[in-house]
């Protein structure tokens, strides 16, 4: 994995993946749909499968697990200006140990593996020639 910026001076890039990657934190179950858009949104950003997961679970994970965790949480999701400021207002450097290795990372984001499948399947997936 390359060394990735710090996101204060990547927030172009960072924004639409933080804000696909909060769907795994509202008070919702994710659906086919919402793991196909999170993946599309993270396929066309310039991160690789490691950086994405490093995003994942340093950046979104810690500003946004408090809202699993509410007894009535958000359900109708967040706007990118308070994704945005959430997640630089809880941005930390970390030690990062896999989420497989954490029993809460694996129940709440179950379906992250399905996403990183969906990521590697649109980058290797070789256009029509309209035949």
């Amino acid at each position: 994995m390359m060394a990735l910026l710090n996101p204060m001076k990547d927030i172009a890039n960072r924004s639409p993946v933080w804000a696909a990657m909060t769907e795994f934190f509202r008070d919702t179950a994710l659906t086919d749909r919402d793991i196909s858009h999170i993946a599309k949104i993270c396929a066309a950003s310039p991160y690789s499968v490691d950086e994405l997961e490093w995003i994942m679970f340093t950046e979104v994970w810690p500003a946004f697990l408090p809202n699993l965790m509410a007894i009535a949480g958000e359900w109708a999701g967040w706007d990118e200006d308070f994704i945005r400021g959430r997640i630089l207002d809880c941005y930390k450097p970390r030690f990062y140990l896999s989420w497989r290795l954490n029993p809460l990372k694996r129940y709440f984001c179950q379906q992250w593996p399905s996403v990183v499948q969906r990521v590697k399947h649109v980058r290797t997936a070789v256009p029509s020639c309209g035949r």
